[in-house]
């Protein structure tokens, strides 16, 4: 993720994709602030994954996204299900095809998700075709499943989960190659900005519940055991809770209750999906709420920007918002028994991808409880590691790696020399490098497997080995794991006959820990032109590094305190950098869909030639409603010329799709040019009736003495944006 180069979002499609650039700009501003969202030439998708000059291959930073629709890998504009059924081993053939091309997403600097959308109804309503269908898609993601830089999504995801009404738009489709209505394209952008969301921000670690009226119905302390109730609503709760548990979400409670009674339902409810073994840490007592999640957080030492905390309470979630205003509290929706679609539609939990550590985190922090008790039985430091019978494995990365690796360098905070953030593609592009080395560190102990929670970047220099980034999961510290990479690095100057190992260190307002490390080890420093600091370790150190405290300790005060002189500053927590979230949750969860159309403006007519005319006919009269609703303008005169006044190729389909509705006339894109008014198209309306005066031949400017410049339609016969051709050519063309 390369910080110095803007984020940049590039579509492609093999059908007109830009109506959903409206909402797709909106959100993507809202969410994530990227601004620069360029769409490729029309239906060129093949070349935008072979050319390595196209827009996807030159995308440094950002997201790639192609949406494509099987039954357009031919050209099937305005064409019936026999034509598409003659035409399937074409399709078959050229979905294949892509399939292998999108292997190329591993070269790109940027993801790539792949959107297979929905086909139209008459194939869906076929079961021959929508068997052969389904089998294409298959192989597609047969196919994608071997790339970790590319996300392939199916043509049911978008459908299902927004309310959308009706998705085909045949005339829309014929009249400029727009298959799909203006609600279903809003949901493809919604998609869309929810993929990008999940694949930018750092997910959220630790899911807090509330029990009573939470977990369950009722209050256990007043009804008893066998008196709570477990409906629908709640049984959805703790499915939702087991289901983060498993992709890596550590489940916690924080109750005011009695901690007897709260167990006592896990034990004797048999209709509980939540079990005790997928709780790590409780607080259930009668202290306030965010003074217990506090302590959950220090147990965990886990920072509270990383929590969410749920519970029925307004007054309790104000009182956690004002108090850990760093965490997300999420007041369960009142007086709702559908919870499936607020959490469905709650962005928050979202994760592209999941590794098999963050399907161990659970056994994992469970074990470290045992551990915990271990070390308070032990006389010091040295007995405790002994006692664990600790494994280091440190080794070169391997692919299927990556996807972890990335995770850890964008979620390790504490034990991080340089917070270094890495897509997969960073990865990989570091890897390719000759002078550049990446390890990873895997751990393990007799209570169990850590996984891998470790990673080193480096290179090697004339004289010493540099050590770019230096990482270490916060669960493992304070084990001696960092000395043995410490040692290892040492042996492996050693060995290439080199003098030091040396650390670049930049401070944050969290990674202290990594800081009191290096001070313990540290032979001498340096200041980089940077602000950041090199630590530089002789290898004969370094080969010796071992733990010389006599017990875990938690970073001094004045360490703390000397990191911030620095100039580094806390992060100031933000209590409404979730709100966004919430409220989309709760209008999509209520509406099904967002639609983004603007608020609507006097026309301003400070540029326009024309003079302000109002409409005098009803034809009139309804021609300029329907502009002023597509082009977002209030004042529009019957006089005011369609292409000054914002209108383009894109808006023209839907305002002739109007016309048709509205008048029951259907008239061709072209008469634009000739009567690009509303009085003009009035008149049309109104009185044209012979249609044979429409010709094949469309003149867009026939004046001038240079030699004639004919040019072909495009899809469905749209001619409109010549007109943009013909005034960069000047008036002698």
């Amino acid at each position: 993720m390369n910080e110095n180069i803007p984020e940049r979002v590039v579509v492609a499609a093999n059908f007109t994709v830009e109506p959903i650039s409206k909402t797709l700009t909106s959100l993507l501003t809202k969410i994530t602030g990227m601004h620069d969202l360029v769409f490729a030439p029309y239906n060129q998708i093949f070349g935008q994954l072979l050319d390595p000059a196209s827009l996807f291959h030159t995308n440094r930073n950002g997201v790639n996204i192609l949406f494509v629709r099987l039954e357009d890998l031919i050209e099937s504009r305005g064409a019936d299900i026999e034509y598409i059924r003659s035409k399937l081993d074409e399709i078959k053939s050229n979905a294949a095809d892509l399939a292998k091309m999108l292997g190329v997403a591993e070269r790109f600097s940027v993801p790539l998700f792949v959107f297979l959308c929905q086909a139209s109804t008459g194939i869906q309503t076929d079961l021959e075709l929508t068997t052969a269908f389904d089998g294409v898609e298959k192989v597609i993601h047969e196919t994608a499943s071997d790339f970790s830089n590319l996300f392939v999504f199916p043509t049911d995801y978008v459908a299902s989960r927004y309310e959308v009404a009706a998705i085909d738009n045949p005339r829309a489709n014929v009249l400029g190659h727009v298959p799909y209505t203006d609600s279903y394209m809003s949901a493809l952008a919604v998609e869309a900005v929810r993929k990008i969301d999940a694949y930018r921000r750092s997910p959220l670690k630790v899911l807090v519940l509330d029990c009573d009226n939470t977990l369950w119905d009722g209050v256990v302390g007043e009804d008893g055991v066998e008196g709570i109730g477990c409906s629908e609503k709640r049984s959805f709760l703790q499915n939702f809770a087991v289901k983060q548990s498993e992709s890596g979400m550590v489940v916690c409670l924080n109750s005011k209750n009695n901690e007897a009674d709260v167990w006592e339902v896990f034990d004797k409810r048999t209709d509980m999906v939540l079990k005790k073994e997928h709780i790590v840490s409780s607080r259930i007592n009668w202290l306030p709420k965010s003074e217990n999640l506090r302590s959950i957080a220090d147990e965990l030492q886990l920072a509270l920007d990383s929590f969410v905390f749920v519970d029925d309470d307004p007054v309790v979630c104000d009182e956690v918002r004002r108090n850990c205003p760093e965490a997300l509290t999420v007041l369960l929706p009142l007086g709702s028994d559908d919870y499936c679609k607020f959490f469905e539609h709650l962005w928050i939990f979202d994760k592209l991808k999941i590794t098999r550590e963050d399907r161990e985190r659970t056994r994992s922090y469970r074990d470290q409880g045992v551990r915990r008790e271990l070390q308070s039985q032990a006389g010091d430091m040295t007995e405790f590691l002994a006692s664990l019978k600790l494994v280091c494995e440190i080794s070169e990365l391997k692919s299927q790696d990556i996807p972890r690796v990335s995770q850890l360098t964008l979620r390790t905070n504490q034990f991080n020399s340089t917070t270094l953030r890495l897509s997969e593609a960073d990865v990989r592009e570091r890897i390719s490098r000759d002078n550049k080395v990446i390890w990873t560190v895997r751990v393990s102990d007799r209570f169990g497997d850590y996984g891998l929670v470790g990673v080193v970047i480096f290179e090697v220099l004339q004289r010493s080995i540099s050590v770019e980034s230096f990482m270490l999961s916060c669960r493992v510290l304070g084990r001696g794991v960092e000395h043995q990479i410490l040692k290892a690095l040492g042996k492996k100057a050693l060995v290439a006959d080199r003098e030091f190992v040396t650390l670049d260190y930049a401070p944050t307002a969290k990674n202290a820990p990594i800081l009191n490390f290096l001070t313990e080890i540290n032979e001498g420093l340096e200041t980089a032109d940077t602000g950041r600091v090199i630590y530089k370790v002789p290898a004969i150190v370094a080969v010796e590094s071992s733990p010389r405290r006599a017990q875990i300790q938690e970073p001094s005060a004045s360490i703390v305190g000397a990191e911030l002189q620095t100039g580094m500053s806390s992060r100031v927590s933000d209590p409404d950098r979730f709100q966004v979230y919430i409220e989309l949750a709760n209008e999509l969860s209520k509406s099904g869909y967002l639609s983004f159309n603007g608020i609507s403006a006097d026309l301003s007519r400070d540029t326009l030639r024309s003079e302000f005319r109002r409409a005098g006919t009803v034809t009139e009269r309804t021609l300029t409603q329907i502009w002023e609703r597509l082009l977002n303008a209030n004042n529009i005169g019957i006089a005011d010329n369609f292409f000054e006044i914002g209108g383009d190729s894109l808006v023209a389909v839907t305002l002739f799709l109007e016309i048709e509705e509205q008048f029951d006339r259907r008239l061709p894109i072209s008469s634009l040019l000739d009567s690009p008014t509303i009085e003009k198209l009035a008149r049309i309306i109104d009185f044209e009736t012979d249609p044979t005066a429409w010709k094949y031949l469309v003149p867009i400017q026939v004046q001038g003495t240079k030699p004639p410049l004919f040019c072909m339609h495009a899809a469905g016969g749209n001619v409109l944006f010549y007109r943009d051709l013909a005034t960069g050519l000047g008036n002698d063309q």
